[in-house]
């Protein structure tokens, strides 16, 4: 059976995601996956790039990009105008091209703890491995699913994070699929 990326995403999430749970989910996008979450009766904070949530239904919405790796909450990163206009064009009306755009950093550790996360959710176009090499052990968190874009660190990389990741955190590795568009999608869980 082939599934598209977000297809197989959602597979995955309705394994690993229950009702109740508080999920951090970074690059919600268009809400997809969210609105998943939603049936599911879980509680999804959202992070994306996007200034304004999709769809009705979180918890709580932050524009900005994930990332804590010495950076705290209330900083800034400046987005070039090449990533922007190629990866994000979908967050752009048609003909409109910037210079830079000023994002704020969102500290998922200091979410994490704060809000309790349950489980963490990414698809953030290759972030994921500054994301997950800087988790902090956390005694809520028991699910990980992300899509690991190896295009831009090769699968030794991504196998290496993939190992770290379980033995750092101690969550077990429950898949680790290979998807057509030469994605992984990895789910570490301990239930």
């Amino acid at each position: 059976m082939t599934f598209t990326d977000e297809a197989h995403e959602k597979d995955l999430v309705r394994r690993h995601i229950h009702p109740g749970d508080i999920v951090l989910e970074g690059g919600a996008g268009q809400g997809g996956v969210s609105q998943v979450m939603f049936d599911l009766k879980a509680n999804v904070i959202g992070v994306d790039i996007s200034p304004e949530p999709p769809i009705p239904g979180y918890l709580e919405w932050h524009q900005g990009v994930l990332w804590s790796g010495g950076c705290g909450a209330n900083k800034k990163v400046l987005v070039s105008s090449e990533w922007w206009n190629t990866t994000a064009m979908t967050h752009l009306h048609y003909g409109d091209e910037v210079d830079h755009l000023t994002l704020p950093v969102i500290d998922h550790n200091a979410l994490i703890a704060e809000k309790h996360v349950d489980a963490l959710v990414l698809d953030i176009e290759g972030a994921e491995f500054g994301v997950l090499d800087t988790l902090y052990p956390s005694p809520y968190l028991h699910t990980i699913i992300a899509e690991v874009h190896i295009h831009w660190h090769g699968m030794y990389a991504a196998s290496e994070l993939i190992d770290r990741v379980a033995e750092r955190l101690m969550l077990p590795l429950q898949a680790s699929i290979l998807q057509d568009n030469g994605n992984l999608h990895v789910v570490w869980s301990n239930r």
